[in-house]
């Protein structure tokens, strides 16, 4: 993408989930910038982090790993993700020339409930699914208010966020 060559330019650019995997974001968003006309917009949707979600994920499988053999089989590495955290790809828009830039939570999740993937100690799998997947609703509920919330809420939503959108005015 980055090497792409046209005259043309664009209105709109979206993205979703690829940013991060590009080993230099900022190329990304040059190349984004030099091929969106003026008042273009460019949407990137990312993976968050750091988020609660993610340091609870890390603590249940560092308390797993310690407390469990360890396996002999092994998982397939997919190619390398570099997680961007919303500050700093809003840097990265502003730096390459967007006027306006907007970060909104997309997927919004509550550290106490991962896919299932890292249960709460003591409590049963099939109460767990339940209360996720009330808690999804309300969440998703929540993410789609966020356009219209104050700043400061959008950025302590972004603690709870899996997933978050950027949306940068040339």
């Amino acid at each position: 993408f980055v090497e792409y060559q046209t005259d043309d330019r664009f209105d709109k650019a979206f993205s979703v989930r690829v940013i991060e995997y590009f080993l230099h974001p900022s190329k990304v968003a040059d190349k984004i910038y030099s091929l969106t006309n003026t008042g273009g917009r460019a949407i990137i949707i990312t993976k968050t982090a750091p988020t609660l979600i993610t340091v609870r994920a890390k603590l249940w499988q560092y308390l797993k790993k310690s407390l469990t053999k360890p396996s002999s089989s092994f998982e397939k590495a997919g190619p390398p993700m570099k997680m961007i955290s919303p500050w700093r790809l809003k840097r990265i828009f502003v730096a390459c020339g967007y006027k306006k830039v907007e970060v909104y939570p997309v997927v919004l999740r509550s550290p106490l409930f991962i896919h299932s993937r890292y249960p709460l100690p003591l409590v049963k799998q099939k109460t767990q699914m339940k209360y996720e997947r009330t808690m999804l609703v309300f969440f998703n509920k929540l993410a789609r208010k966020s356009r219209f919330m104050p700043k400061i809420l959008r950025h302590i939503l972004l603690l709870f966020s899996e997933t978050y959108l950027i949306e940068a005015q040339k």
